[in-house]
Formats: structure tokens, sequence, C-alpha cells
């Protein structure tokens, strides 16, 4: 599971699980919150899938599962593009790097992005 703590607290705010049942008891190898986004993140699961999440459309599952083949090793780090945000980089234990191209909507600021944040870490928000 994905965890979310506030620094001032021990309790986590939220707290993610993978899509299916044989991930339950899996590790997470890798996560990486989106640049663009504050909504976003994604997560490599020590026994295979990647899985992007946005807070907007659910609090639990995940958006979009990212296809890993052709003898995939175990997915070692994450990282978001900085300057193309629709760009998200896979490495594995192999020494291999995938590059996947997410979908627009991912890397599309929301006006009340900030504001679902906040709430989540407990503040109060300007819309609200």
């Amino acid at each position: 599971s994905v965890k979310i703590f506030n620094t001032l607290s021990e309790k986590p705010l939220q707290t993610f699980y993978p899509p299916s049942k044989h991930l339950s008891t899996c590790a997470v190898s890798a996560a990486a919150w989106s640049p663009a986004r504050a909504c976003v993140f994604a997560v490599a699961m020590e026994m295979g899938g990647i899985y992007v999440y946005d807070l907007l459309k659910s609090k639990q599952e995940p958006v979009l599962e990212l296809p890993l083949s052709g003898g995939s090793q175990r997915i070692t780090s994450l990282m978001f593009n900085p300057k193309m945000f629709r760009l998200l980089a896979a490495g594995d234990e192999a020494g291999r790097v995938r590059v996947f191209r997410l979908p627009f909507t991912l890397s599309k600021l929301h006006k009340t992005e900030m504001d679902v944040v906040s709430r989540m870490m407990g503040g109060s928000s300007k819309h609200e």
C-alpha cells in the first residue's frame, strides 16, 4: 500500500491499495508525484504493474495501469518528466528504461486541484 502522511502526524492521511488482490501483500518498489498535477502520482509494485492515481477521479482506485511486457523486470524507479508533463519514465532492475506517454488529462492542471490537496491534508479550501 501507499500511505500519504502529514509530517506533523504519525497517522496516515490516506492509504491507497493496489487494484488486484494478488498485489495486496506486494511491496511498493517505486513511486513518483506528478510535477504538473498535485493530485496525480504513479506507483510501481514489486510483483509487476505501474498504476497511476488521480485523486480528482478516485480516492482509492488507479485511473490507469501501464503495460509491462516482454520479460519485464521489477521496476526500481519512476520519474515524471519535469518539462514534458505527459511523459513518465520507469527504470527496471536490468537497467532498462521505458517511457510512457500519459493521457492529456493526467497532465493538465484543474482549477480545484489545490483545494482537494488542502482538504486531504486537513486544511480548509477557498471554495468551501
